[in-house]
């Protein structure tokens, strides 16, 4: 495997010495398919199956632009290319943004590669595999993409599954890298799936445990770098941290099939985050009414910050319906939830 993730870089290393950035784009005016539709309102149009392939990249605010693709509420996100042919592959890039507006970035995106489309292996985590070179920033809009040129695997069908932090997924650009043609004759290496969708439900909770302990390392070095610690005590420090970042990308869920989030602690954490989305909304409501700007999204915005809490409380009517095992009407929160991402997307800096 080592051999030949080194005769793929060596060819990028030949391209790049003619003057070339990148290897060829295998991808560049392919076909492929997107489930479930995208359905961002913002970006939506008819040109969502063509322009992950078109080359080019979106300018502008990201997922305001119609060159983007978009999804809202859905999770994974399954984006399967067909090359046409078997072809050798050293690596591919994805293109996006987040940071703001209650839009993350995504907590994996697991590449698999397939001869048939029924029979997949799977040839890594291009999140993962793309933190070695570069990540993107802990806080504020950003554009970034994802990209590795170790994967060292062939195949004519290369699907994504995107796993999403949030409620939101984009993308523009996908471009998947040739590799060196040796590689063709070597078996496929990777995990094999024959089960998509039940591979994403055993590792979509490994995903997001790896995206959590990687970002918490990175919130504890940058806060290492302005402490008043002294070598002898930093060093062991950075050490460590240095020894857990290498442990995270094999951190996986003793059981799988036994891992159930309790039901109280969800709504903890539904309830934090919709505290600090009414708060963002609530900061850029007031920043921009300082700034003296009066417009309907601004007006409907200030509407929603009075209203939002007693129209997700209205459903109370009784004070037995408090206990979690009670049912009740959870349609509302979850509206309401969508309409403060949706003022944040409007109000947003272009």
């Amino acid at each position: 495997m080592k051999r030949h993730i080194l005769l793929a870089t060596l060819t990028v290393l030949a391209a790049t010495s003619r003057g070339q950035e990148s290897p060829a784009n295998l991808a560049l005016g392919k076909t492929y398919q997107l489930e479930p539709t995208p359905d961002y309102a913002h970006c939506t149009d008819a040109g969502d199956r063509a322009q992950l392939t078109d080359g080019q990249y979106t300018q502008g605010y990201f997922w305001t632009q119609k060159g983007t693709v978009g999804w809202a509420g859905h999770s994974p996100i399954i984006i399967t290319l067909d090359l046409q042919n078997a072809q050798p592959i050293a690596g591919l890039s994805y293109n996006t943004a987040a940071g703001v507006a209650g839009v993350n970035w995504p907590a994996a995106i697991f590449v698999l590669v397939s001869d048939n489309a029924e029979v997949w292996h799977l040839a890594g985590d291009l999140v993962a595999l793309s933190a070695k070179a570069s990540r993107p920033p802990e806080s504020g809009y950003a554009v970034h993409r994802y990209r590795t040129l170790d994967l060292a695997t062939h195949g004519r069908f290369l699907k994504l599954l995107v796993v999403p932090t949030g409620a939101y997924a984009f993308v523009d650009e996908i471009e998947v890298y040739r590799g060196p043609e040796t590689l063709l004759a070597r078996p496929v290496p990777g995990r094999e799936i024959t089960d998509v969708r039940a591979f994403f439900a055993r590792t979509r909770i490994d995903a997001s445990l790896r995206r959590r302990l990687e970002s918490d390392v990175a919130a504890v070095s940058e806060s290492m770098k302005t402490a008043p610690l002294s070598e002898t005590v930093a060093r062991p420090l950075a050490t460590q941290l240095e020894a857990i970042a290498r442990e995270i990308p094999s951190v996986e869920v003793a059981s799988p099939e036994n891992f159930t989030p309790g039901k109280h602690m969800e709504a903890i954490r539904e309830g934090i985050e919709d505290f600090e989305y009414l708060r963002m909304l609530r900061d850029r409501v007031e920043a921009l009414e300082t700034q003296g700007v009066r417009n309907s999204a601004l007006a409907s915005a200030r509407k929603l910050l009075d209203t939002a809490a007693d129209r997700v409380t209205a459903c109370m009517t009784s004070s037995a319906l408090i206990h979690w095992k009670e049912p009740k009407d959870r349609t509302v929160a979850d509206r309401v939830r969508v309409e403060i991402l949706e003022s944040l997307t409007q109000l947003a800096e272009p």
